[in-house]
């Protein structure tokens, strides 16, 4: 089966740098952020999945100034859009403080 092009950046990245220290900020927040918005952008669903159960900043723009959560509204994909919402539920009970 061949592996999109996100997952395989996935896999190049080292696991701290897909972590991104979480604010978006750094420079590996970016870098995470942008596979994020890639398999955003390619319909993988699973890239997608795996990355925000890995922990990659949600908060991080594309080009066009949007967050991957703005990205999935517009496009309407349900699935992304509930993966994402209950990543940020997870999150917010985990640590309140988080937004």
């Amino acid at each position: 089966m061949k592996q999109s092009f996100a997952l395989e950046s996935l896999e190049s990245l080292d696991s701290d740098l897909v972590q991104g220290g979480g604010s978006g900020g750094t420079a590996s927040g970016r870098v995470s952020g942008a596979c994020l918005h890639t398999a955003i952008a390619n319909n993988d669903h699973d890239s997608f999945k795996r990355l925000i159960k890995q922990g990659v900043p949600m908060e991080v723009k594309n080009h066009h100034g949007l967050s991957p959560l703005q990205v999935v509204c517009a496009k309407q994909d349900v699935e992304m859009v509930n993966a994402l919402l209950r990543q940020v539920f997870f999150l917010e009970h985990l640590d309140p403080g988080y937004l």
